[in-house]
């Protein structure tokens, strides 16, 4: 049996490990064996998309939709204006605290957003 959005979802998480890898690599804290290890620390709340993604992969899209918008006010508040926005490293352990909420919530919601916007 074909699951419908597997391959949308398989890249999405794959994407989004990809960019959270180099956001770190291109600062001049780490390498990149140290940007891996820590792109796998903060995106750990992902794993329960990854074991919807072979459940429902469609509830597995949403999950890491959800999580996203997280990972770019992070990415915002660390790398980008650590000076204006106090943040430090230590910023990144918000996406571990509501990392795996928002990313149940967006498994849940999900389906009921694609009905109510009309996506196939």
């Amino acid at each position: 049996m074909k699951k419908p959005f597997f391959k949308q979802a398989v890249l999405l998480l794959l994407l989004i490990f990809i960019i959270q890898t180099l956001s770190f690599w291109v600062t001049p804290h780490f390498n990149f064996r140290q940007s891996v290890q820590l792109s796998l620390f903060v995106l750990s709340p992902l794993l329960v998309s990854v074991v919807f993604l072979f459940i429902n992969p469609i509830r597995a899209l949403g999950g890491a939709l959800f999580f996203l918008p997280l990972l770019i006010v992070l990415y915002f508040a660390v790398i980008v204006m650590p000076e204006a926005s106090g943040a430090d490293a230590l910023s990144y352990i918000a996406a571990l605290i509501y990392g795996v909420p928002l990313n149940i919530l967006g498994i849940w919601l999900f389906p009921y957003f694609r009905k109510f916007f009309g996506i196939k």
